[in-house]
Protein backbone atom coordinates (compact mmCIF):
# COMPACT_ATOMS: atom_id res chain seq x y z
CA UNK A 1 0.00 0.00 0.00
CA UNK A 2 0.98 3.51 -1.11
CA UNK A 3 0.71 5.22 2.45
CA UNK A 4 0.38 8.66 0.47
CA UNK A 5 -2.65 7.11 -1.51
CA UNK A 6 -4.02 4.49 -0.18
CA UNK A 7 -3.60 2.25 -3.01
CA UNK A 8 -3.46 -1.00 -2.26
CA UNK A 9 -2.17 -3.92 -4.53
CA UNK A 10 -0.93 -3.71 -8.27
CA UNK A 11 2.13 -2.79 -7.22
CA UNK A 12 3.45 -3.15 -11.15
CA UNK A 13 1.03 -0.34 -12.35
CA UNK A 14 2.36 2.16 -9.72
CA UNK A 15 5.65 1.21 -11.25
CA UNK A 16 4.69 2.29 -14.44
CA UNK A 17 3.72 5.54 -13.46
CA UNK A 18 6.82 6.22 -11.26
CA UNK A 19 8.83 5.02 -14.02
CA UNK A 20 6.91 7.90 -16.23
CA UNK A 21 7.30 11.00 -13.78
CA UNK A 22 10.56 9.60 -12.90
CA UNK A 23 11.37 10.28 -16.73
CA UNK A 24 9.14 13.16 -16.83
CA UNK A 25 7.69 11.58 -19.98
CA UNK A 26 3.98 11.11 -18.78
CA UNK A 27 1.67 10.13 -21.55
CA UNK A 28 -0.83 12.57 -22.39
CA UNK A 29 -3.97 10.31 -21.88
CA UNK A 30 -4.06 6.66 -20.11
CA UNK A 31 -7.11 4.61 -19.57
CA UNK A 32 -7.18 2.75 -16.45
CA UNK A 33 -9.36 -0.60 -16.37
CA UNK A 34 -10.14 -3.38 -14.09
CA UNK A 35 -13.32 -4.66 -11.77
CA UNK A 36 -15.28 -1.91 -9.62
CA UNK A 37 -13.81 -0.98 -6.38
CA UNK A 38 -10.09 -2.38 -7.37
CA UNK A 39 -8.36 1.02 -6.95
CA UNK A 40 -8.36 2.94 -10.57
CA UNK A 41 -9.98 6.03 -8.72
CA UNK A 42 -7.52 5.57 -6.10
CA UNK A 43 -4.63 5.64 -8.78
CA UNK A 44 -5.99 8.14 -10.83
CA UNK A 45 -5.88 10.77 -7.47
CA UNK A 46 -2.24 9.26 -7.26
CA UNK A 47 -1.37 10.24 -10.44
CA UNK A 48 -2.75 13.53 -9.98
CA UNK A 49 -1.29 14.17 -6.68
CA UNK A 50 2.01 13.34 -8.05
CA UNK A 51 1.61 15.61 -11.29
CA UNK A 52 0.50 19.13 -8.88
CA UNK A 53 2.38 18.29 -5.85
CA UNK A 54 4.45 21.07 -4.57
CA UNK A 55 6.37 19.34 -1.43
CA UNK A 56 7.88 16.08 -2.67
CA UNK A 57 10.70 14.37 -0.95
CA UNK A 58 13.95 15.25 -2.58
CA UNK A 59 14.49 12.56 -5.46
CA UNK A 60 11.23 11.06 -5.72
CA UNK A 61 8.04 11.58 -7.18
CA UNK A 62 5.60 10.42 -5.23
CA UNK A 63 3.36 13.32 -4.01
CA UNK A 64 3.79 14.07 -0.14
CA UNK A 65 -0.24 13.57 0.39
CA UNK A 66 0.10 15.94 2.63
CA UNK A 67 0.42 19.23 1.36
CA UNK A 68 -2.56 22.05 0.55
CA UNK A 69 -2.35 20.75 -3.10
CA UNK A 70 -2.47 17.45 -2.30
CA UNK A 71 -5.15 17.23 0.50
CA UNK A 72 -7.84 19.91 -2.29
CA UNK A 73 -7.05 16.58 -4.83
CA UNK A 74 -8.18 14.04 -2.09
CA UNK A 75 -11.04 15.91 -2.01
CA UNK A 76 -11.85 16.74 -4.91
CA UNK A 77 -11.34 20.70 -4.46
CA UNK A 78 -8.55 21.38 -6.85
CA UNK A 79 -9.42 23.58 -9.45
CA UNK A 80 -6.64 22.08 -11.79
CA UNK A 81 -7.82 18.39 -11.41
CA UNK A 82 -11.78 17.85 -12.52
CA UNK A 83 -13.60 14.60 -12.46
CA UNK A 84 -16.57 13.41 -15.14
CA UNK A 85 -18.51 10.87 -14.22
CA UNK A 86 -22.83 10.19 -14.84
CA UNK A 87 -23.18 11.39 -11.56
CA UNK A 88 -21.77 14.73 -12.58
CA UNK A 89 -23.66 14.57 -15.82
CA UNK A 90 -26.63 14.26 -13.97
CA UNK A 91 -26.68 16.63 -11.44
CA UNK A 92 -25.14 19.54 -13.89
CA UNK A 93 -28.43 18.71 -16.50
CA UNK A 94 -30.85 18.29 -13.59
CA UNK A 95 -32.17 14.96 -15.27
CA UNK A 96 -34.87 13.35 -13.20
CA UNK A 97 -33.61 9.65 -14.31
CA UNK A 98 -30.20 8.92 -14.23
CA UNK A 99 -28.18 8.67 -17.09
CA UNK A 100 -26.95 5.26 -18.82
CA UNK A 101 -24.82 6.88 -20.98
CA UNK A 102 -21.53 9.60 -20.85
CA UNK A 103 -23.27 11.71 -23.92
CA UNK A 104 -21.46 14.48 -26.39
CA UNK A 105 -22.09 17.44 -23.70
CA UNK A 106 -19.75 16.06 -21.30
CA UNK A 107 -16.85 15.67 -23.33
CA UNK A 108 -17.65 19.11 -25.17
CA UNK A 109 -17.03 20.24 -22.05
CA UNK A 110 -13.76 18.69 -21.37
CA UNK A 111 -12.87 19.45 -25.02
CA UNK A 112 -13.38 23.06 -24.05
CA UNK A 113 -11.91 23.79 -20.71
CA UNK A 114 -8.91 21.32 -21.88
CA UNK A 115 -7.29 24.46 -23.84
CA UNK A 116 -7.57 27.04 -21.14
CA UNK A 117 -4.22 27.32 -18.78
CA UNK A 118 -4.04 25.94 -15.32
CA UNK A 119 -5.94 28.26 -12.77
CA UNK A 120 -3.16 27.70 -10.13
CA UNK A 121 -1.24 24.65 -10.91
CA UNK A 122 1.45 23.74 -13.56
CA UNK A 123 -0.71 21.18 -14.85
CA UNK A 124 -3.95 20.01 -15.38
CA UNK A 125 -5.89 16.48 -15.01
CA UNK A 126 -8.91 15.30 -16.14
CA UNK A 127 -10.71 11.62 -14.88
CA UNK A 128 -13.14 10.57 -16.75
CA UNK A 129 -14.89 7.71 -14.67
CA UNK A 130 -17.48 5.54 -16.63
CA UNK A 131 -15.63 5.79 -19.71
CA UNK A 132 -17.28 2.77 -20.86
CA UNK A 133 -20.33 4.57 -20.90
CA UNK A 134 -19.38 6.54 -23.72
CA UNK A 135 -21.73 7.03 -26.15
CA UNK A 136 -20.03 6.82 -29.62
CA UNK A 137 -20.59 10.42 -30.65
CA UNK A 138 -19.14 11.44 -27.39
CA UNK A 139 -15.86 9.14 -28.08
CA UNK A 140 -15.75 10.13 -31.87
CA UNK A 141 -15.77 14.11 -30.66
CA UNK A 142 -13.39 13.11 -27.98
CA UNK A 143 -10.40 11.54 -30.40
CA UNK A 144 -8.74 14.42 -31.76
CA UNK A 145 -8.25 15.80 -27.89
CA UNK A 146 -6.91 12.28 -26.67
CA UNK A 147 -4.20 11.90 -29.12
CA UNK A 148 -2.92 16.00 -29.27
CA UNK A 149 -4.41 17.78 -25.72
CA UNK A 150 -2.42 20.70 -24.43
CA UNK A 151 1.32 19.90 -23.22
CA UNK A 152 0.15 20.41 -19.80
CA UNK A 153 -2.75 18.19 -19.82
CA UNK A 154 -3.05 14.29 -18.67
CA UNK A 155 -6.09 12.60 -19.32
CA UNK A 156 -7.21 9.96 -17.06
CA UNK A 157 -10.40 7.70 -18.62
CA UNK A 158 -11.68 4.94 -15.90
CA UNK A 159 -13.56 1.61 -17.13
CA UNK A 160 -14.06 -2.08 -16.07
CA UNK A 161 -13.00 -3.58 -19.39
CA UNK A 162 -10.64 -1.37 -22.59
CA UNK A 163 -13.24 -3.47 -24.72
CA UNK A 164 -15.82 -1.72 -23.80
CA UNK A 165 -14.25 1.50 -25.71
CA UNK A 166 -13.90 2.01 -29.49
CA UNK A 167 -10.58 1.02 -31.01
CA UNK A 168 -9.99 4.56 -31.79
CA UNK A 169 -9.85 5.85 -28.40
CA UNK A 170 -7.58 3.31 -26.66
CA UNK A 171 -5.47 3.26 -29.16
CA UNK A 172 -5.03 6.78 -28.22
CA UNK A 173 -4.20 5.85 -24.44
CA UNK A 174 -1.57 4.16 -22.53
CA UNK A 175 -3.68 1.71 -21.11
CA UNK A 176 -3.02 0.08 -17.30
CA UNK A 177 -4.68 -2.63 -16.23
CA UNK A 178 -5.10 -3.05 -12.77
CA UNK A 179 -5.74 -7.16 -11.56
CA UNK A 180 -7.34 -8.25 -8.33
CA UNK A 181 -5.45 -7.97 -5.47
CA UNK A 182 -4.49 -11.21 -4.09
CA UNK A 183 -6.35 -11.78 -0.89
CA UNK A 184 -2.86 -11.58 1.96
CA UNK A 185 -2.46 -8.12 0.67
CA UNK A 186 -6.08 -7.13 1.28
CA UNK A 187 -5.97 -8.42 4.34
CA UNK A 188 -2.50 -6.94 6.07
CA UNK A 189 -4.06 -4.01 5.04
CA UNK A 190 -6.99 -4.62 6.86
CA UNK A 191 -5.19 -5.34 9.94
CA UNK A 192 -2.83 -1.99 9.76
CA UNK A 193 -6.37 0.05 9.17
CA UNK A 194 -8.92 -1.22 11.27
CA UNK A 195 -9.15 -2.79 14.95
CA UNK A 196 -11.51 -5.48 14.10
CA UNK A 197 -11.46 -8.98 15.10
CA UNK A 198 -9.29 -11.44 13.05
CA UNK A 199 -11.96 -13.67 12.00
CA UNK A 200 -13.90 -10.52 10.56
CA UNK A 201 -10.89 -9.26 9.04
CA UNK A 202 -10.44 -12.62 7.42
CA UNK A 203 -14.28 -13.03 6.15
CA UNK A 204 -14.02 -9.35 4.69
CA UNK A 205 -10.80 -10.27 2.68
CA UNK A 206 -11.88 -13.43 1.61
CA UNK A 207 -15.63 -11.91 0.07
CA UNK A 208 -13.35 -8.90 -1.76
CA UNK A 209 -12.79 -11.08 -4.51
CA UNK A 210 -9.67 -8.66 -4.90
CA UNK A 211 -11.51 -5.98 -4.42
CA UNK A 212 -9.89 -3.79 -1.89
CA UNK A 213 -11.89 -0.43 -2.26
CA UNK A 214 -14.87 -2.70 -1.23
CA UNK A 215 -12.69 -4.52 1.80
CA UNK A 216 -12.00 -1.09 3.20
CA UNK A 217 -16.21 -0.18 2.95
CA UNK A 218 -16.65 -3.67 4.20
CA UNK A 219 -14.81 -2.80 7.26
CA UNK A 220 -15.88 0.37 7.89
CA UNK A 221 -19.88 -0.35 7.47
CA UNK A 222 -21.01 -3.57 8.64
CA UNK A 223 -23.98 -2.93 6.58
CA UNK A 224 -21.99 -3.63 3.67
CA UNK A 225 -21.35 -7.16 4.47
CA UNK A 226 -24.95 -7.40 5.21
CA UNK A 227 -25.81 -6.81 2.10
CA UNK A 228 -23.42 -8.80 0.57
CA UNK A 229 -24.86 -11.81 2.42
CA UNK A 230 -28.54 -10.98 1.31
CA UNK A 231 -27.12 -10.82 -2.48
CA UNK A 232 -25.83 -14.48 -2.14
CA UNK A 233 -28.81 -15.45 -0.71
CA UNK A 234 -31.04 -14.18 -2.76
CA UNK A 235 -29.08 -15.56 -5.86
CA UNK A 236 -29.23 -19.21 -3.98
CA UNK A 237 -32.93 -18.62 -3.74
CA UNK A 238 -33.45 -17.93 -7.46
CA UNK A 239 -31.54 -20.32 -8.35
CA UNK A 240 -33.60 -23.34 -6.43
CA UNK A 241 -36.99 -21.60 -7.50
CA UNK A 242 -36.89 -22.15 -10.89
CA UNK A 243 -36.98 -19.67 -14.21
CA UNK A 244 -39.79 -17.06 -13.15
CA UNK A 245 -38.12 -16.83 -9.93
CA UNK A 246 -34.30 -15.60 -11.81
CA UNK A 247 -36.15 -13.70 -14.07
CA UNK A 248 -37.54 -11.53 -11.27
CA UNK A 249 -34.25 -10.93 -9.71
CA UNK A 250 -32.90 -10.37 -12.99
CA UNK A 251 -36.03 -8.01 -13.71
CA UNK A 252 -34.91 -6.02 -9.99
CA UNK A 253 -31.55 -5.56 -10.54
CA UNK A 254 -32.42 -4.17 -13.88
CA UNK A 255 -34.58 -1.66 -12.17
CA UNK A 256 -31.76 -0.78 -10.11
CA UNK A 257 -29.38 -0.02 -12.94
CA UNK A 258 -31.94 1.89 -14.65
CA UNK A 259 -32.69 3.98 -11.53
CA UNK A 260 -28.52 5.26 -11.04
CA UNK A 261 -27.59 2.50 -8.55
CA UNK A 262 -25.04 0.95 -11.42
CA UNK A 263 -22.40 0.02 -8.08
CA UNK A 264 -24.63 -1.52 -6.51
CA UNK A 265 -25.34 -4.47 -9.52
CA UNK A 266 -21.41 -4.56 -10.51
CA UNK A 267 -21.41 -5.51 -6.66
CA UNK A 268 -23.84 -8.15 -6.43
CA UNK A 269 -22.54 -9.78 -9.61
CA UNK A 270 -19.07 -9.55 -7.66
CA UNK A 271 -21.14 -11.06 -4.66
CA UNK A 272 -22.17 -13.71 -7.42
CA UNK A 273 -19.26 -14.77 -8.74
CA UNK A 274 -17.22 -15.09 -5.12
CA UNK A 275 -20.26 -17.86 -4.46
CA UNK A 276 -19.44 -19.51 -7.79
CA UNK A 277 -16.10 -19.70 -7.67
CA UNK A 278 -15.93 -21.13 -4.37
CA UNK A 279 -18.54 -23.61 -5.67
CA UNK A 280 -15.66 -24.41 -8.04
CA UNK A 281 -12.79 -24.70 -5.68
CA UNK A 282 -14.87 -27.04 -3.63
CA UNK A 283 -15.86 -29.39 -6.44
CA UNK A 284 -12.36 -29.86 -6.93
CA UNK A 285 -11.92 -31.00 -3.71
CA UNK A 286 -11.29 -28.17 -1.18
CA UNK A 287 -13.48 -27.73 1.94
CA UNK A 288 -16.00 -24.99 1.74
CA UNK A 289 -14.26 -21.27 3.50
CA UNK A 290 -15.41 -20.40 6.87
CA UNK A 291 -16.50 -16.80 5.48
CA UNK A 292 -19.11 -19.41 3.17
CA UNK A 293 -20.04 -21.34 5.86
CA UNK A 294 -23.54 -20.12 6.35
CA UNK A 295 -24.32 -21.61 3.01
CA UNK A 296 -22.62 -24.59 3.28
CA UNK A 297 -25.44 -26.87 1.93
CA UNK A 298 -26.21 -24.44 -1.35
CA UNK A 299 -21.90 -24.58 -2.02
CA UNK A 300 -22.28 -28.44 -1.95
CA UNK A 301 -25.23 -28.67 -3.80
CA UNK A 302 -23.80 -26.23 -6.73
CA UNK A 303 -20.25 -28.13 -6.60
CA UNK A 304 -21.79 -31.48 -7.12
CA UNK A 305 -22.43 -30.04 -10.49
CA UNK A 306 -19.04 -30.34 -11.09
CA UNK A 307 -15.86 -28.53 -11.77
CA UNK A 308 -16.82 -27.75 -15.19
CA UNK A 309 -20.29 -26.00 -14.83
CA UNK A 310 -19.40 -24.13 -12.07
CA UNK A 311 -16.25 -22.81 -13.59
CA UNK A 312 -18.87 -21.85 -16.74
CA UNK A 313 -20.78 -19.97 -14.12
CA UNK A 314 -18.00 -18.17 -13.04
CA UNK A 315 -17.42 -17.13 -16.76
CA UNK A 316 -20.68 -16.43 -17.84
CA UNK A 317 -20.54 -13.86 -14.62
CA UNK A 318 -17.55 -12.53 -15.86
CA UNK A 319 -19.04 -12.16 -19.17
CA UNK A 320 -22.12 -10.49 -17.78
CA UNK A 321 -20.32 -7.72 -16.06
CA UNK A 322 -18.26 -6.52 -19.09
CA UNK A 323 -21.98 -6.79 -20.72
CA UNK A 324 -22.70 -3.79 -18.16
CA UNK A 325 -19.56 -1.84 -18.82
CA UNK A 326 -20.54 -2.00 -22.55
CA UNK A 327 -24.10 -0.82 -21.63
CA UNK A 328 -25.46 -3.73 -22.96
CA UNK A 329 -29.20 -4.13 -22.23
CA UNK A 330 -29.14 -5.03 -18.40
CA UNK A 331 -31.74 -6.92 -17.78
CA UNK A 332 -30.89 -8.82 -21.00
CA UNK A 333 -27.52 -9.52 -19.86
CA UNK A 334 -28.31 -10.78 -16.26
CA UNK A 335 -31.67 -12.86 -17.29
CA UNK A 336 -29.16 -14.69 -19.76
CA UNK A 337 -26.80 -15.65 -17.21
CA UNK A 338 -29.87 -16.45 -14.47
CA UNK A 339 -31.20 -18.81 -17.24
CA UNK A 340 -27.51 -20.09 -18.60
CA UNK A 341 -26.62 -21.72 -15.42
CA UNK A 342 -27.24 -24.41 -13.15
Amino acid sequence: MDAASGFIGNPAALEVLRRALGSEAVPHAYLFTGQPHVGKSTLAGWLAQALLCESKSDGSVDPCGTCHTCARIARRTHPDVQVFDLARQDAETNRSTPSRELGIDTIRQIVADVGLLPFEARRKVYVVEDAGALTEEAANSFLKTLEEPPEFATLVLLAVDAASLPDTVTSRATVLKLRPVPREEILEALRRRFDLPERDLERIADLSEGRPGWAIRAASSPEVVEQHDANVAALAEALSGGSAARLALAERLAGRWSSGHRDEVYSTLFDWLGFWREAMHVASGRPVRPAYSRWDNQVRSLAGSGVRATADATDRTLRAIAMLDANVNTRLAVESLLLSIP
